[in-house]
């Protein structure tokens, strides 16, 4: 007996070092360019790894991708989602999910995940910090993109991130009403933000979910600078009396066509049995007849704030809620819009009722599209508006060009001759100021010719 127990006991001994000795193993990555060479490699994947898929187009021969190792990355090469398809057999053929992650920490970046039966992406219960970004999530029959429920499990999905992602249906409209674009039950602590959202609507007498939907007892969840086009409804929190506690919905763009055909145009944004929520500087337009961008609704519905939002549309109360709502317009016109018919709700000069007339308001520094908010000139709505200058010149590295004109506050963006952002100073540049072209690399040689497209309150001079 005594024999057995030493050598239980340097068995177990040796298990645990080589298990920590794995875990410091660095992790390492796998270039794929076939489905067989993926699933290989996701099977043999250890915790930590990445798994990096040529350009080319992934069919999923059965069920989907399973993943069950956590901290796994899966991404395209060439980092262009466009490049890299990961796609089933269409929305009513065998191929259930694009993703099933079943770990947690997993990242899915750089790919366009197409035609699958329920889901793009579906997560486990209880699985935290999913990272989906720059992908292309399109064709799914049911949500593009799923984190379930069980009464069994009482911890949430906590910590996920969705950023820089396009949700669409590519024939405009979805194949029955019971889809959506992010639906999340019980997840904790959530950020979606800089998405588009695209023709997530049914082709049925019900309305589709939403395009952002977080309920069923979530919490927490930031939803920021996202474009939503054409969806049947916009961003929900809770619904019904399925809760959702706290969330900021802020800088987003919602707009919706009058279609013809089936049209099932719902609101913009909803909070449902969500007590603290905090909605503001998002910028709602229909061209429908759905008479509310804004409701929020049941009495569990308090302590909400709706401030500087910009809509055509009522902010509407419904079934006993309570909000604190102010500082808000109801009556944009479209000729306030750069391209509402496509989508474009960014402000011009014509809106001056939203221009310089927002509050300061939960500490927002920024607008949907990173440009910088000031104390005193904020405007209504999820845009800031600057007018514009293109300012052409031939600098030298470090030369230094002058700035004329009443106005402290600008930003400055210098771009080179194909129209790539090159460089960006957003800090205060004041009237008079001298500012040095800041090229640092061969592409911005002495001999480069480059424009900067300076944006102000006023006129400006080289």
């Amino acid at each position: 007996m005594t024999t057995i127990s030493v050598v239980k006991l340097t068995t177990l001994s040796c298990l645990f070092l080589s298990a920590a000795a794995v875990k410091n193993l660095p992790a390492k990555t796998t270039l794929v360019s076939t489905i067989e060479e993926l699933a290989t490699a996701n099977t043999q994947a250890a915790p930590g790894d990445t798994i990096a898929l040529k350009d080319g187009t992934y069919r999923i021969s059965s069920y989907g991708i399973a993943v069950r190792s956590a901290g796994l990355t899966f991404k395209s090469q060439s980092g262009i989602r466009d490049n890299v398809v990961v796609s089933g057999a269409g929305m009513t053929g065998d191929i259930e999910y694009g993703f099933w992650v079943d770990a947690n920490r997993v990242t899915i970046r750089d790919l366009t995940i197409q035609n699958v039966y329920y889901h793009c992406i579906q997560t486990n219960v209880n699985r935290d910090s999913l990272r989906v970004i720059n992908c292309v999530l399109r064709d799914a029959r049911e949500q593009l993109l799923k984190v379930p429920y069980s009464s069994s499990v009482s911890d949430p999905s906590e910590g996920g991130l969705v950023e820089g992602c396009l949700f669409e249906f590519s024939a405009g409209i979805a194949s029955q009403y019971y889809t959506g674009g992010i639906d999340c039950h019980f997840a904790k602590n959530w950020i979606v933000k800089n998405n588009v959202f695209k023709g997530i609507r049914s082709p049925e007498d019900q309305v589709a979910e939403h395009a952002v939907h977080f309920w069923n007892n979530s919490e927490g969840t930031l939803v920021e600078n996202n474009s939503i086009i054409n969806c049947d409804r916009g961003i929900g929190l809770g619904l019904g009396d399925s809760p959702h506690k706290g969330g900021i919905i802020r800088n987003n763009m919602i707009y919706h066509a009058k279609l013809s055909g089936v049209d099932n145009a719902d609101v913009g944004i909803a909070l449902e049995t969500c007590p603290d929520a905090k909605v503001y500087h998002n910028t709602v337009f229909f061209d429908n007849d759905y008479p509310n961008a804004i409701e929020y609704r049941f009495a569990a519905t308090k302590n909400v704030f709706i401030v500087n939002n910009l809509t055509n549309k009522t902010i509407a109360l419904r079934d006993g809620a309570s909000a604190n709502v102010s500082n808000n317009i109801t009556n944009a016109q479209a000729s306030w819009f750069a391209s509402p018919a496509t989508g474009d709700l960014h402000i011009n000069s014509n809106a001056l009722n939203a221009i310089d007339h927002g509050t300061d308001f939960d500490s927002l520094m920024s607008d949907i599209d990173g440009e910088p908010r000031y104390s005193g000139t904020i405007d209504i709505g999820a845009d800031e508006y600057f007018a514009s200058r293109v300012l052409w010149f031939s600098p030298k590295k470090g030369d230094p060009f002058g700035l004329t004109g009443t106005g402290a506050r600008r930003s400055i963006s210098f771009f080179n001759l194909s129209g790539r952002k090159i460089r960006s100073l957003s800090e205060n540049i004041m009237s008079g100021c001298i500012i040095q072209y800041p090229g640092k690399d061969r592409e911005h040689s002495n001999a480069a010719v480059c424009f900067s497209k300076l944006r102000g309150r006023d006129s400006q001079k080289p």
